[in-house]
């Protein structure tokens, strides 16, 4: 059971949210399209692009009525399900008719295109269930009122009529012949509402919420001449996302790959629109994410899945009926209806097994919702898993119940005789992938916030800035050095593990190597924790309440029955199979174990929780279901001011992996000089973290086993003109020699290729030699001016120029000491090196990217 305990103020905040995640539930498109510069079809595939949907009762919707209330939109949108049933249930025999049965009052989401040259805005329902692209033109005989003008034919010079004799007409269901030879369309709607007009093909124009317009030539459209019936007076038309040959997905074909996805938001979010992404970007996957068969049935217009049960807690109920008399494929997964509908035997199992399950008062609510309940008392809502061929998808709260009112919760599934369609609250808050080549679609829990899609930026702290809670003011600058070299040679166990255990590998001495701390919050209510963030390791673990025995910290332990979100992961699961290192409770459930060279270590359950990072570009990212460790039995030489660690590393656990593709991939940070003592450095997601533009140069990321670490292949080190190759192979590879590491200090190389390039500096150098910190073998005294030699890094395909700051560091007032160490047969691209660069990593092309920056401005 998900038990949900709120105080009044909160929940007449979650009933808001339901409400209005109800609401967004209904689902039709809106595109927003501009013409601005050619980006050819190639182009896209390539790189992949996003248009913004936009919900129909959305504020920055055409379709927005401000005095309409809660209950009204929400009454508005059970009727417009069940009416659109008879879109896919056409009594007429015509596949065109099929495509669009009350469309006319059923679109959800409305998409913004951009017709012809010069383009033409114009703003029609997206939609999954219908092909034809269509919008009423100039002159009209009988058209529908409308209140943007009607687009001009004549006045674009890309728009052309298709001729009877083209495959584009004879592939068309429904099209006919003029008297001059020309095609022509008919629709028409179970309400009486009809469209007919001209097949042509113009350009049709996509604005890119991720690069440049997207510019597509030749699409066949409908241009129609004379519509009538209850079509709203704030759209023009049709944009058709079905399977069919003339829908804008089969158009843009291979140019996307045959990908599209969406991410649809719950109305909490009224001020933003839901992205539609295509292509490249358009690709789900990653933690969490579960796929299931398409099933291809006539017309090919729909997405038919297979439906084999549903769950309510343990109950699970086979759904065996067959609406379309076949075994594979028995629900359309739709986008523009709300509620899910089932048949009405399977729909008495389920409504019965809800509400055997609820601790709440029934009352009476809008007509077409059976099962309703009193709201203004705390109640728990059962946990629901819908299970289709291959993906069990479980759905959270806002999925299976939406507020009507501020007082009334009722259950957002229907009854329809002998018909199933998988809705649009059902889908809110996943991120929705379908790949038309493979025939699938997957689906991810981990569904794109306004920030993930814009990218968003957190805070790295550096162990020695006074913002730290590891700061000690009574460290001299040397002390803070000495320790950081130490640190320095002891993480390399941490990469060379004695173990032969992969999760020993993830994490040995971070105990005692972190370098920057990362404030993140777990938990519904959100808890706070700072710990070490890790690009070396991939688990994301905090101590726990209770705990049996505990490093001593200062802040609370986090304790997992305080929130609401917390869920222990089954022993069964791919979450506990993938993660190295797990076991099996004696209950089922999913254990983990990390232990450090030291002798520390860490022992507790594998859960999935909600995770906060607090955004510095914009309003915290709120990601739920992430795979964290939470610790019941953990000791020796972690810090009393820290909590845990955050994996950042390359492997499935790690945060940057189950973010996944809300980032498609990208993370960056900018790493400030250690004399920037006050402020913090940046760590940026998704599209903040490209790296691009004058001065940036990239190399190829090698993949080794564990992946947790990122490798690059170092060529040679120059000093001034001398250009040392580096030939060694400390992982035993041609490519990939060297390990870039956030959490090490400075810059470790195996000991004959170190001692050359030392004495390479030392030539150079015009300074007396003074004796440093042990593990600092090259130090000057620096009370004279001197001149530090120029060092260029050449990594394959990337010659990364160092500055003075990343080659030399003061261990006093009066002593610079090289920043590079020596260590047998290993090494690490440490962090000085790496600071006031922007460094960029992109786990998808598998590159890291390095640009000169003045991180104090980043």
């Amino acid at each position: 059971m998900y038990t949900s305990k709120r105080s009044n103020h909160y929940s007449s905040h979650l009933l808001l949210l339901l409400a209005m995640a109800a609401i967004v539930s209904l689902f039709t498109f809106v595109l927003v399209i501009l013409s601005v510069s050619n980006i050819c079809p190639t182009q896209a595939q390539r790189e992949g692009f996003s248009v913004e949907l936009i919900h129909r009762d959305s504020p920055n919707s055409h379709l927005y009525n401000h005095l309409d209330t809660t209950y009204n939109r929400v009454v508005n949108a059970v009727r417009r399900s069940f009416s659109r049933v008879r879109r896919f249930q056409t009594t007429s025999a015509s596949t065109t008719d099929a495509q669009a049965d009350i469309i006319a009052d059923s679109g959800e989401y409305l998409m913004n295109i951009s017709i012809g040259t010069p383009a033409f805005d114009i703003a029609a329902y997206a939609d999954t269930g219908s092909d034809l692209i269509w919008t009423q033109c100039k002159p009209c005989n009988q058209c529908f009122q409308q209140k943007a003008p009607l687009f001009d034919p004549a006045a674009s010079s890309t728009f052309k009529r298709v001729s009877c004799s083209t495959s584009q007409c004879a592939d068309l269901d429904g099209s006919s012949c003029s008297s001059n030879g020309t095609c022509e369309y008919s629709v028409s709607y179970g309400d009486g509402s009809s469209s007919d007009g001209d097949v042509a093909t113009d350009s049709l124009t996509l604005s890119s919420t991720s690069g440049p317009p997207v510019i597509i030539p030749n699409v066949v459209i409908g241009c129609g001449h004379k519509s009538a019936g209850t079509f709203d007076d704030s759209t023009s038309g049709i944009i058709g996302l079905g399977g069919g040959d003339v829908s804008l997905i089969s158009q843009l074909g291979t140019t996307i790959a045959g990908k599209f996805s969406y991410c649809l938001l719950p109305l909490t979010d009224a001020g933003n629109s839901s992205k539609m992404n295509f292509g490249s970007d358009a690709v789900v996957s990653g933690n969490g994410t579960v796929s299931t068969p398409l099933t291809k049935l006539d017309p090919p217009t729909f997405y038919v899945l297979t439906l084999e049960a549903i769950s309510v807690g343990t109950n699970r109920m086979n759904f065996t009926d067959r609406p379309f008399g076949t075994d594979e494929g028995n629900i359309i997964i739709d986008s523009g209806t709300t509620l899910t509908l089932l048949p009405d035997d399977f729909y008495s199992q389920l409504v019965s097994s809800v509400d055997s399950m609820m601790n709440a008062t029934k009352v009476k609510g809008p007509e077409g919702l059976d099962l309703c309940y009193d709201a203004t008392t705390d109640f728990a809502v059962p946990n629901i898993t819908v299970h289709f061929t291959d993906a069990d998808v479980k759905l959270q709260p806002l999925n299976t119940f939406i507020m009507v009112s501020e007082t009334i919760a009722c259950f957002s599934f229907g009854s329809f005789p002998e018909f199933a369609i998988y809705g649009n609250l059902a889908q809110m808050n996943f991120l929705v992938g379908y790949d038309t080549q493979k025939q699938t679609v997957s689906v991810s829990n981990i569904c794109p916030t306004q920030a993930q899609r814009e990218g968003f930026s957190v805070e790295l702290i550096h162990r020695d800035s006074p913002n730290s809670h590891l700061y000690n003011h009574l460290d001299t600058t040397y002390n803070r050095v000495v320790n950081a070299v130490r640190r320095s040679f002891s993480r390399v166990r941490h990469f060379k593990p004695t173990s032969g255990s992969t999760m020993d590998a993830q994490a040995d001495i971070i105990a005692d190597s972190g370098e920057y701390l990362m404030n993140i919050s777990i938990g519904t209510p959100a808890f706070d924790i700072a710990a070490y963030a890790d690009t070396g390791s991939d688990l994301i673990w905090t101590q726990c309440k209770p705990c049996n025995q505990c490093f001593q910290q200062k802040a609370p332990l986090f304790d997992p029955a305080a929130s609401s979100t917390y869920q222990r992961v089954s022993c069964s699961t791919s979450q506990c199979v993938n993660l190295d290192g797990s076991s099996c409770s004696s209950n089922g459930t999913c254990e983990y174990s990390v232990s450090y060279g030291d002798g520390s270590f860490s022992y507790g359950d594998v859960a999935t929780d909600s995770l906060t990072l607090s955004s510095s570009s914009g309003s915290p990212v709120i990601i739920p279901n992430v795979v964290i460790g939470c610790g019941h039995n953990s000791d020796l030489f972690f810090n009393v001011n820290t909590s845990g660690i955050i994996g950042l590393g390359g492997g499935d656990v790690s945060l940057i992996s189950q973010l996944g593709t809300t980032i498609a991939g990208k993370f960056s940070y900018c790493l400030l000089p250690l004399t920037d003592a006050g402020n913090s450095s940046k760590m940026n997601f998704g599209s903040e973290a490209v790296v691009s533009g004058n001065g940036t140069v990239s190399t190829p990321l090698t993949k080794l086993d564990p992946p947790t670490f990122y490798v690059l292949t170092l060529e040679a080190i120059s000093v001034g003109t001398n250009r040392i190759n580096f030939a060694d192979r400390p992982f035993g590879t041609d490519e990939g020699n060297i390990i870039i590491d956030s959490g090490t200090t400075l810059t470790l190389l195996p000991a004959d290729f170190y001692t050359q390039l030392v004495s390479s500096v030392d030539s150079m150098m015009n300074a007396t030699k003074v004796k440093g910190p042990e593990g600092l073998d090259l130090c000057y005294d620096a009370t004279t001016d001197f001149a530090v030699p120029n060092i260029t890094v050449h990594f394959t395909d990337a010659d990364v120029k160092l500055q003075p700051l990343n080659t030399f560091i003061m261990v006093s007032e009066t002593t610079a000491c090289f920043t590079f160490g020596s260590i047998p047969d290993f090494a690490i691209y440490g962090n000085l090196a790496q600071m006031n660069f922007l460094v960029g990593y992109d786990t998808q092309k598998q590159t890291v990217s390095f640009k000169p920056t003045d991180c104090s401005e980043n």
